[in-house]
Formats: C-alpha cells, structure tokens, sequence
C-alpha cells in the first residue's frame, strides 16, 4: 500500500509534463498514460533505491551487501553522465541538439523542464519528455516510448 501511496505523486508530475508538452503541435506526441505511468515506475525505482541505501548503511548487511552496494553505486553514476552528454550537444559546434527542441514551449515553460532535467539526473530515461520537435525520427523511434 505504501509504494503505491508514493507513486501518485510521480504519477501526477508524469501529467505536468504531459500537459506542458501538450501546449505546442510541433513537439511529438505521447500519450498521458505513458508519461505518467512511466514517472510513478520511476518514483518506485527511487523509493527501493532508498530503501538499498538505508539496509546498506546498517552495519550487519553492508558485510554481505558490499559488492552489491559498489556495482549499483556504478550503475547509478551512468546516469548523470548520459544526461550530462546530452546537455553539452545542446551547444554543438557543428550540430546542436537545441535545434530539434521546441525552443518555445522550453522557454514558456522553463522552470518545469529544469526540473525535469534534474531529475533525468537521476534518470537518463526521462530526457525523452524534453519537448522534441515530431520528425520522421521520432516517430520511427516508437514516439520515444
């Protein structure tokens, strides 16, 4: 009961952004139901992230969780990597990434996709709720589902 609980908030996030996004006919379309179930699996993912953390700091299971803790620890730093590479395209020297976002609806609506983007910190998955321009790639790309 209690991570369903915690999801909502997420859940109801996944329909800021899709309202957000919904605001402009060039960025690609995806469906409500996808963005926000996508957030709550993502605050899920956090709140057992949390709990690892917690049994980690425990003293008796750090001895039989150690190199479990160190392999995850990795595995969570790639994902600010890959949000951080993708924020250094947007000013490429030969192609920029900015000229396949709706530079409008980023600027109305600015403060949102930076906390979208802190959370792509996070969770380099969620940078596909950026508000892409629909092109033939994205939609050849399954609607970046």
């Amino acid at each position: 009961m209690v991570p369903i609980i915690l999801m909502i908030p997420f859940f109801l996030i996944g329909g800021v952004f899709y309202f957000v996004r919904s605001r402009s006919s060039k960025v690609e379309t995806l469906s409500y139901l996808s963005i926000s179930v996508h957030m709550a699996i993502f605050g899920l993912d956090l709140m057992s992230d949390a709990i690892f953390i917690v049994l980690l700091m425990d003293g008796h299971f750090l001895a039989v969780y150690l190199p479990l803790g160190v392999i995850f620890i990795m595995a969570r730093l790639i994902h600010p990597i890959c949000t951080l590479s993708v924020f250094s395209l947007f000013r490429g020297r030969t192609h920029s990434y900015l000229d396949l976002l709706d530079l409008n609806n980023w600027r109305e609506y600015g403060s949102i996709y930076s906390f979208l983007f802190f959370l792509a910190l996070l969770e380099s998955s969620l940078l596909k709720f950026l508000p892409w321009i629909s092109t033939s790639f994205t939609q050849s790309s399954g609607r970046l589902s």
